[in-house]
């Protein structure tokens, strides 16, 4: 259900492209960012030499950039990731609302 209410919020539900995969809100990340670049649309390859450092002190490739939908724009994506995070900064910079309290999170 939460899921659902995700992708409902950021116009996904139509999008027959999009990876079912969970997508998770994280304020501790840099960058929305996925393992695979199939949901994304203007996908360019990535050539510079900046990683992702993950919590556990590991550097990951960002292999591209692409967009889940024009108001999520800029994914990283590496193979490497386990999971797709959707980045609470970015979605503050883009003019979203979210408030967290200690059962739920609001966009």
């Amino acid at each position: 259900m939460v899921q659902q209410m995700i992708l409902s919020a950021f116009g996904l539900t139509g999008n027959p492209n999009f990876s079912f995969e969970p997508w998770y809100l994280d304020s501790g990340a840099s960058n929305h960012m996925t393992n695979s670049s199939v949901s994304l649309s203007n996908v360019q390859n990535y050539n510079g030499n900046q990683k992702i450092h993950t919590t556990d002190g590991n550097s990951l490739p960002i292999s591209a950039i692409g967009d889940i939908s024009p108001s999520l724009t800029n994914v990283l994506v590496s193979p490497s990731l386990s999971t797709n995070l959707i980045y609470v900064g970015q979605l503050v910079d883009h003019d979203y609302n979210v408030q967290f309290s200690r059962f739920s999170c609001i966009v």
